[in-house]
C-alpha cells in the first residue's frame, strides 16, 4: 500500500505508438519530403500489444505500487522511418533536419498555431537527446512473444492500406 495516500497503485509509462508514424513525420500519403528540426530513435511500440500487455499487467497482482515501462525493443530514428515509407510505397519520401526556425514556419504555414510548432520544436529536441530510445524487457515478458518491431508494423499497415494516416493527424489539418 502506498504509504502516503493509502491507495495501491500502478503506474504504466508506454513507449511511443508505432500507429502514429504519420504524426511524428507530419506525413501523409502524398508528402514527398519530411522536414524536422531533429532526429533520435524511438522505441515505437504498437498500441495492440500495448494493450494487450496493460490487460495482462491488469490481471496480476504482482505489480502493485510500481511504475512499469512497456515498450517494443527494436529503437528506430525518424530518418529510418521515412526510409521504411519509400521502401514500403516503392516512392522516394526524402528526410531533411531544418532549423528550429524553419520547422515553426512551415508547420504555421501550413495553418498550424506557432505555439504547437514550438512545442513539438521542443520534443523533437528531447528525441535527439535519446529522451524516446529507452526500451524495457517487460512488454516481451507479458505477451510471451518479441513484440513487432517499427520497421515490420510500419511496412504491414502501408501495404494494407497505402492511405494509412494516424487518426489524431487528421483532426489537426
Amino acid at each position: 500500500m502506498n504509504d502516503r495516500s493509502g491507495v495501491d497503485y500502478t503506474i504504466i509509462r508506454e513507449g511511443v505508438y508505432t500507429d502514429a508514424f504519420p504524426f511524428f513525420l507530419n506525413w501523409f500519403p502524398k508528402t514527398t519530403k519530411v522536414a524536422l528540426p531533429n532526429d533520435g530513435e524511438i522505441a515505437w511500440t504498437s498500441r495492440d500489444e500495448l494493450a494487450e500487455g496493460t490487460a495482462k499487467v491488469l490481471l496480476e497482482d504482482r505489480f502493485r505500487n510500481e511504475t512499469l515501462l512497456l515498450t517494443a525493443q527494436e529503437r528506430l530514428d525518424l530518418r529510418g522511418v521515412a526510409a521504411v515509407i519509400s521502401k514500403a510505397l516503392g516512392k522516394e519520401v526524402s528526410f531533411e533536419i531544418v532549423s528550429k526556425e524553419e520547422y515553426v514556419k512551415a508547420l504555421a504555414s501550413d495553418g498550424k498555431p506557432e505555439s504547437l510548432a514550438g512545442i513539438w520544436a521542443e520534443t523533437y529536441e528531447g528525441m535527439a537527446k535519446g529522451e524516446g530510445r529507452t526500451v524495457d524487457p517487460l512488454l516481451e515478458q507479458l505477451l510471451g512473444r518479441k513484440p513487432i518491431g517499427a520497421e515490420e508494423w510500419i511496412k504491414k499497415a502501408l501495404e494494407n492500406d497505402p492511405a494509412y494516416v494516424w487518426h489524431q493527424q487528421v483532426e489537426m489539418k
